[in-house]
């Protein structure tokens, strides 16, 4: 297989992480983790969001 992407890794806030993967002009996948504390209330919350964005224009 040959992958030709661009990938990007990024701070999203003070608590997160990125991934920004372009596999083609048109076609990109992401991924966010984020992790929050509660001082107030000791809980931990952990994110993992993901998507795939599709670009064309008509």
């Amino acid at each position: 297989m040959n992958f030709s992407g661009m990938f990007f890794l990024y701070k999203t806030d003070r608590h997160g992480l990125g991934l920004l993967v372009k596999l083609r002009k048109w076609l990109r996948v992401t991924t966010a983790f984020t992790c929050n504390k509660f001082s107030r209330t000791g809980r931990e919350i952990l994110l993992f969001n993901y998507g795939l964005t599709i670009e064309r224009y008509f």
